[in-house]
């Protein structure tokens, strides 16, 4: 490598380690933000285990990376007190520009077949993504419903996990193009083979940004499930749900169906989807139809979960409690 190009390594290693310490700080402050909010808002603290938990399993994933690079800055022969991690241009030196342009390292610690570090690599990178989505999806199950939030709406998982998926920016080695292989080749021979070490450091550091970006995406969208976005209504005309009409008799072993309806602003009616455990209910026009069939006689009781888009474009979700008196 050219004293030039060594340069531009350098600089450009060094931006990369600033920007990973920024985003370490900026996930520890959305963590604790959503900490302070949920001593009120106690129904939310499920997100915030769910976001501990995230964070536990990217520092499983940065520690591995973190011995990649020890790895890879050790060869056992001392350069004083310079440290390969975090050198800087100005301790730039022939004897350094000799260890920063060996491409052994990456061969030996990444493609030989003791060690096949790059295939372990590659299988960690694709399965990072896949943990978190497994993460977030666990969040619809049964056991884990968070009322007032789109995880108790079943019909709306696999719409918010793909415009997730989407928001990652992690360069998995699955998306890579099999084209762009020499034959005979494979992801870890085609990304480390006689790769310089200033580079192989460099790109350590950009796979430890990528699954800090993704660590940050997945706590900051949990964030935002707590109901901070912008509201349409004032507490004083937060939507409520009732029944379209009063004038009913609910006996046992009875079908019985009713039309739900959702008021605000002063009795108006809005459009709205609905579920029930998870169970989206069908429409008709702007109502949304319930109907059971009650094996005992007394009070009914049913958690009706509904969503409604605001002015904003913003997705509110709410809860609301309904109960019917069944008689024989």
């Amino acid at each position: 490598m050219s004293d030039a190009a060594l340069y531009r390594t350098l600089e450009t290693n060094r931006s990369v380690q600033q920007s990973n310490k920024t985003l370490e700080k900026s996930i520890k402050r959305v963590l604790e933000d959503m900490e302070t909010i949920t001593v009120e808002k106690t129904e939310y603290k499920p997100l915030v285990e769910a976001a501990k938990a995230v964070l536990k399993i990217s520092e499983i994933y940065l520690s591995y990376i973190d011995s990649l690079k020890t790895s890879v800055a050790t060869d056992h022969q001392s350069i004083g007190n310079i440290n390969l991690l975090t050198i800087c241009k100005e301790e730039y030196c022939s004897e350094i520009k000799a260890r920063l342009s060996n491409t052994t390292i990456a061969n030996k610690v990444f493609l030989d077949k003791k060690t096949a570090e790059g295939l372990v690599l590659e299988e960690k990178l694709n399965a990072v993504r896949t943990d978190y989505l497994n993460l977030v999806a666990s969040l619809w199950s049964e056991e884990s419903r968070i009322p007032g939030t789109i995880f108790v709406v079943s019909s709306r998982k696999e719409k918010t996990l793909q415009k997730l998926r989407n928001n990652f920016f992690v360069s998995s080695p699955a998306l890579f193009e099999q084209s762009t292989y020499k034959q005979n080749s494979n992801w870890a021979e085609h990304t480390f083979r006689d790769l310089p070490r200033a580079d192989l450091l460099l790109l350590l550091n950009r796979t430890e940004n990528d699954i800090l970006l993704l660590t940050y995406t997945t706590i900051d969208f949990l964030d935002h499930q707590i109901g901070r976005m912008c509201n349409l209504f004032s507490n004083l005309n937060r939507p409520s749900i009732g029944i379209s009409a009063f004038d009913y008799t609910i006996k046992v072993g009875q079908p019985f169906k009713t039309r739900l309806v959702v008021y605000a602003n002063g009795g108006a009616t809005i459009d709205f989807e609905a579920a029930i455990n998870g169970k989206k209910l069908p429409k008709l026009n702007s109502f949304v139809i319930y109907e059971f069939t009650p094996k005992t006689a007394g009070k009914h009781d049913v958690t009706v979960d509904y969503w409604l888009m605001n002015d904003n474009g913003f997705l509110e979700t709410y809860s609301d409690e309904l109960s019917f008196e069944v008689t024989h």
